[in-house]
């Protein structure tokens, strides 16, 4: 909105979190610019209506901004944030100052964040990993951006789509947009899903037995990569009900914390009243799987589970809101 109230500059978006396209600034001229976009989701550069660029942008590793060439009033900069003008960004739950390299706020999640750092910004690694909540470093966005390149490139190779037809770079783009916006049907043939979803998957598949069931790694790209990112050290979490449900013996633990909407439905919990929430990490040495959560009475399930072998998770923190 302008300053009068009047709408100053529409947008088209893609379905990924953060991800403008074009911005379209209204007036006399309406003067389309399109986005340009890295690996993280940072703007490096606007076109102007005949797509040569006029604007760029420039970030040091913690965002610090600098940017040449034609002014305009465009906000979405760093990891696709806003850039409020005052050398901050707008993530969300809380501001994030690049000078410093970290918000200038606690997580509003608190030690149950993750880290015990209730400052630091995706854990230090901010050329590898996101944060567009504010609260979530574990988020899908970075089992994404973490997504292994030569597991892309082989998903790709097996469907036979890599090489002439399109270029490497633009591969990985249309996998993580299609894993966000879950449009994986939409960027190639049926041949395609097929081998993302059920092509990794080979004789001899990773598996663990648990108490309930031979839990068995799944093939599909987002449950590769949660598998990466629990194996990198991402927090393990797990909820349940003293008394009733496993705590530190259990082999069943999810990347997603537990006070998401949603988390019992679609890790398929048992009907109990959860009064405790853990962390840990996965345990050197420790054997692991990432698949689907099944359905469990009322709950859907096919949340992405990770499944240890025994003793797979060194606990970190335990809290009882």
């Amino acid at each position: 909105m302008g300053d009068s109230g009047t709408t100053a500059a529409s947008y088209f978006r893609g379905l990924a979190i953060d991800e403008p396209w074009q911005r379209t600034d209204i007036g006399a001229a309406n003067t389309n610019r399109v986005y340009l976009a890295d690996g993280l989701g940072s703007i490096v550069a606007l076109t102007d209506t005949n797509q040569v660029v006029d604007t760029q942008y420039f970030y040091d590793p913690f965002g610090g901004t600098t940017n040449t060439g034609t002014g305009n009033k465009n906000s979405y900069q760093f990891t696709g944030r806003e850039n409020d003008a005052t050398g901050l960004y707008y993530y969300r739950a809380r501001y994030y100052h690049p000078a410093l390299g970290r918000f200038i706020s606690e997580d509003p999640l608190g030690m149950m964040s993750g880290d015990a750092n209730v400052y630091v910004y995706g854990r230090n690694s901010s050329l590898n990993l996101i944060d567009p909540s504010g609260m979530d470093p574990n988020g899908l966005e970075n089992q994404l951006i973490n997504l292994p390149f030569n597991l892309i490139v082989g998903v790709f190779q097996a469907a036979g789509y890599l090489g002439a037809v399109v270029g490497v770079g633009e591969v990985a783009d249309g996998v993580m947009g299609a894993i966000l916006g879950d449009i994986g049907a939409e960027i190639a043939p049926a041949e395609l899903g097929a081998a993302a979803e059920g092509g990794l998957e080979a004789e001899g598949t990773p598996s663990i037995t648990t108490d309930y069931a031979v839990e068995t790694q799944g093939g599909s790209l987002a449950e590769q990569a949660a598998l990466a990112d629990a194996q990198s050290g991402a927090t393990l979490y797990r909820t349940g009900e003293l008394g009733t449900s496993m705590a530190g013996e259990s082999q069943y633990y999810s990347l997603q914390n537990p006070l998401t909407p949603g988390y019992a439905n679609s890790m398929g919990m048992p009907n109990v009243t959860p009064n405790f929430i853990m962390g840990g990490t996965l345990n050197q040495g420790a054997s692991a799987i990432a698949n689907q959560a099944g359905a469990l009475g009322a709950n859907a399930g096919q949340g992405i589970q990770i499944v240890t072998s025994p003793g797979g998770v060194v606990i970190n923190w335990f809290y009882m809101p």
